[in-house]
């Protein structure tokens, strides 16, 4: 408001403040269109349509060798599944002492010494490592298996090997019958979505059709989480943390709010440069090392009482009816999707709420308070206690 000035009584002597100036600046005068008839537009118009042309026909070309390589990535997985059961019919080409063996004569721990064998051959013939190898063969036996009709579409170019990846992730632990209704449902949206937009999407599908499977994969997926470290170029090294998406989510939200509050008050680095260093100084200033202590081990069993010192933020989409105990259905964290067994936690330790209300089908936001909720003591216990 410092900027408004009343006009005085002569009008002409009125003068506009500078701010009001540069808004209603008119737009940039474009240059100007020669007649269509003169011989410059007609020169113009040539070149751009060849131009044009050219680039529509490289455009063209590439497409055909995205569908070329679909289809070749196709035939690969299917060779690599020929090799296999090959293998396994004959597996005395790969055990000592063997001969005669057939695939009805296999045991689990020679099954297992057939595949690693191959692995180990696959690998060296495609200069990958013997882990990379066995992925690709695992990979193979399960589109060749259970998702026909996904390597047919991959085979036609209709889909990448992302796509295809994606649903071979989320067809795992279903049975025959559920991995055919699942690849029913999502594959025409692989075929219409980008890679990205697919692995959401595609999440989302698998718990839609599968809900009662989300918990317990959620805990046996909790009990492998990890830390691996490996080293890069340069004298650098890559720090993997493999652990429950909100506590994942959680620390990158912190670090990257801290990143563009120093970088607002003038610091000097790149943001992505103090998140790092973030993170770096949150983990050596943040581990106990008392004797007795279990350094980072909440009631979660995973780190969740060590986060209110760094005040993480998450956005978490909880059904009211799921935190008065009415419901089962999933929070969904933001920019993942559904994540079970962490709504009513989260809850409880939330500072605030902002009660959204949300299209039931699209998902999309109705309606926002201008105001956030603090919920009471009592309201966080009855959050966790159900």
């Amino acid at each position: 408001m410092d900027d408004y000035r009343e006009p005085p009584d002569e009008p002409d002597e009125w003068v506009p403040s500078e701010d009001h100036e540069r808004s209603h600046q008119p737009p940039p005068t474009p240059p100007p269109t020669p007649p269509a008839d003169s011989p410059k537009s007609r020169e113009g118009d040539v070149g751009d349509d060849a131009v044009v042309g050219a680039l529509r026909a490289r455009l063209d070309g590439v497409v055909d060798d995205s569908q070329l390589i679909a289809a070749a990535e196709a035939s690969r997985l299917r060779g690599t599944y020929a090799m296999l059961q090959d293998a396994l019919e004959h597996p005395g080409v790969f055990i000592p002492n063997a001969a005669g063996l057939t695939r009805a004569d296999l045991t689990g721990e020679s099954q297992g010494w057939v595949r690693s064998s191959l692995a180990q051959e696959v690998g060296a013939a495609l200069g990958i490592t013997k882990s990379q190898a066995a992925g690709l063969i695992n990979d193979a036996e399960a589109l060749c298996e259970t998702l026909p009709e996904t390597l047919d579409a991959l085979d036609a170019g209709e889909v990448t090997r992302q796509h295809a990846d994606a649903m071979i992730r989320q067809s795992i632990g279903l049975n025959a019958d559920e991995v055919a209704a699942f690849e029913a449902k999502a594959l025409p949206k692989a075929i219409q979505q980008s890679p990205t937009q697919f692995s959401r999407a595609v999440v989302k599908i698998r718990e839609a059709l599968f809900p009662e499977s989300i918990s317990q994969r959620r805990t046996d997926a909790v009990t492998k989480r990890r830390v691996e470290c490996y080293g890069t170029q340069d004298g650098m090294g890559v720090l993997s943390v493999s652990a429950p998406i909100e506590v994942v989510q959680s620390l990158r939200n912190a670090a990257r709010l801290t990143a563009r509050a120093l970088k607002a008050a003038g610091d000097d680095r790149t943001v992505a440069q103090i998140e790092t260093d973030a993170i770096i100084d949150a983990l050596m200033i943040g581990f106990t090392t008392e004797p007795g202590d279990k350094p980072g081990v909440g009631a979660s069993g995973v780190g969740a009482d060590r986060l209110g010192s760094i005040r993480p933020t998450v956005y978490v989409t909880v059904p009211v009816m799921t935190l008065l105990g009415h419901s089962d259905e999933p929070a969904h964290l933001d920019g993942y999707g559904p994540t079970p067994d962490m709504a009513r936690e989260l809850a409880a330790q939330a500072p605030s709420f902002t009660r959204l209300l949300t299209h039931r089908d699209r998902g999309c936001a109705l309606h926002r308070p201008a105001q956030l909720r603090c919920p009471g003591r009592s309201e966080t216990g009855r959050a966790v206690t159900r």
